[in-house]
């Protein structure tokens, strides 16, 4: 049984000119999280923002103790934010959301009775709450990952995720943009890992400008996909010569 004293969690928040949502966003990971951890962090990545999230950030740091800010020079994009609060992360299980305030972070409470059972668990948008093109390039994004890949999640861009470190430092992740939650999900699928799906609240985003559905990192998006796949091929190429060692 998962109670705050077993359960051992970092949680990774990428923010790219958040300013108007970032401190209600960490303010209420800080108010839920000692509720089902007594050992946990929380990780913000500010990557490369040019409005004041930087500066909130910094001041929210001199009141929590378990908050870390890690901060890119420049924008690196949504993958590279994600990799280094990876990086810095150091308990047990990591979770990861937006900074956006479009996710309640109360919903993880619907993860906790797998983690028994499962190394990763990932959420899916119940309904939706993004323009209607968000929603018709997620689909076009999905066509490719299934298609490439075989990824058959319901929603694989969900930014709401439960996984196990050690299985995250497996995975040897290396994208730096919009594609990271693909590779995950096919190197988990390559590793023969069973992903469970839990269906989440979502909700519009009442402030701030979106970046993720400009069209340019759509396509770059897809494009990229392209140079995941020979990737991947490499990654279950290892895996399957390291299985055969193990015979």
């Amino acid at each position: 049984m998962i109670t705050p004293e077993t359960f051992s969690v970092s949680v990774v928040i990428p923010a790219y000119n958040e300013e108007e949502n970032i401190e209600e966003v960490v303010e209420k990971l800080f108010s839920f999280l000692p509720k089902i951890s007594y050992s946990f962090e929380v990780i913000v990545v500010n990557d490369g923002s040019s409005d004041r999230t930087g500066e909130i950030l910094g001041q929210l740091k001199k009141e929590l103790g378990k908050l870390k800010v890690i901060t890119h020079a420049r924008n690196y994009g949504y993958g590279a934010a994600l990799l280094s609060g990876f990086a810095g992360a150091c308990h047990e299980w990591v979770f990861f959301m937006d900074g956006d305030g479009q996710f309640d972070i109360r919903d993880l409470t619907l993860f906790l009775p797998y983690i028994d059972k499962y190394q990763i668990i990932v959420g899916y948008r119940k309904k939706r709450m993004d323009k209607w093109y968000r929603i018709v390039y997620a689909r076009i994004f999905s066509f490719f990952c299934y298609h490439l890949f075989g990824i058959k999640v319901r929603d694989i861009n969900c930014a709401f995720k439960l996984i196990q470190k050690e299985l995250l430092e497996q995975l040897c992740l290396e994208s730096r943009g919009a594609t990271i939650n693909a590779e995950m999900l096919a190197k988990v699928k390559i590793m023969g890992i069973a992903v469970k799906e839990i269906g989440v609240g979502h909700f519009p985003r009442k402030k701030g400008k979106e970046t993720g559905g400009n069209l340019m990192v759509v396509i770059k998006a897809l494009l990229y996909l392209v140079i995941l796949y020979s990737k991947i091929t490499v990654f279950a190429r290892v895996k399957h010569d390291k299985y055969l060692e193990r015979q």
